[in-house]
Parts: structure tokens; C-alpha cells; sequence
């Protein structure tokens, strides 16, 4: 309703957005914003401009040191640089609640999409200032739907695996383990991944036999129909994230009537509740 409003315009400029001349009373919606962008949000109040701040979670500080982080990358000097990144969590985190202290209190308004990250945020934040929006899913079957993975096997299914916190790595290695234990052995079926991970990931952790087998399937990114078609089709959705501001697959599984098996922890357990 905001989007189809006569009062709202939609500019692409070449310029930061703090340089740009604004109409007196101007609100400005800014998702997402990242830590070295805070600062924006005081440079914009000095210009008497309204901001609306979506935070969907403060995942930096739901981070502990994981050496399973530097699984995704490959080559010495990557791998190098992904363990310094670790060792120097400490730091990185302190920076970052500096940050939210400082900047957040600049910002008008500030959205975010569960009652776990209200919680933490309440700690840093203004909370006035503060407003709660569970997220939505807009994943739908469009006309031209169709099951594109057929019903021959039953499978796990786990997405967005390129981003280590949703703790893919980890989670392959205790499907292994699985591998051995079972005498039903599902394979898994890995979506969101870019090539660069998947090799990381199958020489790190010696997958060569098991993606040869497919007991392991990786999958790039998906359209949303695909998409859809595993989740019809899958036993369950493995989700073992470590860190959440929501957990829309979660969510999006459920549309679509496939079983979650999911991490107890951060804001998981409000998206479906607990069974």
C-alpha cells in the first residue's frame, strides 16, 4: 500500500544518499542498512530528515568463534583470512554494539520481525523507537507451476547453504554420521549454493564419493517455482541455522505442507512454534 501511494517516489541516483536534496519532512525507508553505513543515520538527522530502519536481527552477536566457517572457502590464503575473521570475533562484535548505540538512536523509526531480536535489541536501542513486523512469505505457485522434481525418492532438504550461518557445513557432517547409522538413507538435497562453495565445501570436508553417489545433491539458486516443487516433494526441511532474525523457510515450508526439522535457538521457534 506504501509502494501504490501518490506520496511515494522512487529515485536512482548516482550519489550518496546523504548528498542528495531532499523535500522538507522527507522520510526515508532504509533496509538493511549495514554497520559501516550507520553513520548515515546522523548525517541525515543534521539534514532534518525522517528515517525508518529495518533491522531484521542482530546476527553478529548471536555468533560464537565456529572453525567450521572456514569450510567454505578454498585455498590457503582464503582459508587464512576466514580464520583470522573468527579469531577476531571478540572485536568485531564489540565494534558492532558500539555501533547500534551510537547510530541507532539517530533513527525516527526502527522495524524489525521478531520477538527475539526486540529482545536483544532492547538492550542497545531506544525502545520507543521500536516497532514489531513478523515477515510474510511471497513465495506462490504462479500459472505456470508444475512438480519439476518428481515423487521417485524421498529426500532431506536444506536452503540457502552458501551462507555459513545457516550451518551447512556442520550439518553435513552429521549427515554422514547419519549415513552410517541408518538403514534409510535419504539423500540430501542442498539448495543455494554457488559453485565456488560447493567446491570448498566438497574438498574440505571430502565429499568427492558422496556427491558422486548422490547422497549429496547441491543445487545453485533456484527460480521460485523450483523452489516450491522441493518443497512439496521433500520429507523435511533440515534447518539447523545458528543465528536468525526470523526464519522465513521455515515459514515457506509450511505453505507448501513439508515437515521442519529446525535448531531450538534465536527467533526459530516463533515462526511455527514448537511441537
Amino acid at each position: 500500500s506504501i509502494y501504490e501511494s501518490k506520496g511515494v517516489e522512487i529515485l536512482s541516483v548516482d550519489a550518496s544518499i546523504d548528498k542528495i536534496d531532499y523535500e522538507p519532512g522527507a522520510t526515508l525507508f532504509l533496509p538493511l542498512l549495514g554497520v559501516k553505513e550507520f553513520p548515515l543515520l546522523k548525517l541525515l538527522k543534521k539534514k532534518k530528515i525522517n528515517t525508518v530502519l529495518t533491522i531484521h536481527g542482530l546476527r553478529l552477536l548471536d555468533y560464537k568463534i565456529d572453525l567450521y566457517n572456514i569450510d567454505y572457502v578454498a585455498g590457503l590464503l582464503a582459508k587464512t583470512k576466514a580464520l583470522i575473521q573468527e579469531l577476531t570475533l571478540p572485536v568485531r562484535q564489540a565494534v558492532y554494539k558500539y555501533s547500534i548505540k551510537k547510530y541507532t538512536k539517530y533513527a525516527d523509526t526502527i522495524i524489525t520481525v521478531s520477538n527475539y531480536t526486540l529482545a536483544r535489541m532492547a538492550k542497545y536501542c531506544h525502545i520507543n523507537k521500536v516497532l514489531l513486523q513478523f515477515q510474510g512469505t511471497y513465495l506462490e505457485a504462479n500459472d505456470s507451476y508444475n512438480d519439476k522434481f518428481g515423487k521417485s525418492e524421498d529426500y532431506i532438504l536444506f536452503v540457502s547453504g552458501n551462507r555459513s550461518e545457516k550451518n551447512l557445513a556442520r550439518t553435513i557432517d552429521a549427515y554422514k554420521h547419519y549415513l552410517k547409522c541408518s538403514e534409510k538413507k535419504m539423500p540430501l538435497y542442498v539448495v543455494g549454493t554457488s559453485a565456488q562453495t560447493r567446491k570448498a565445501l566438497t574438498r574440505s570436508l571430502k565429499l568427492d564419493s558422496l556427491v558422486d553417489a548422490r547422497s549429496i545433491v547441491f543445487f545453485d539458486y533456484l527460480d521460485d517455482n523450483e523452489l516450491i516443487s522441493l518443497y512439496r516433494q521433500a520429507s523435511f526441511l533440515l534447518y539447523t541455522s545458528k543465528s536468525e532474525g526470523f526464519g522465513l523457510p521455515a515459514l515457506e515450508a509450511a505453505k507448501f505442507g513439508c515437515p521442519v526439522v529446525a535448531a531450538y535457538g534465536t527467533s526459530i521457534p516463533e515462526v511455527l512454534g514448537t511441537n
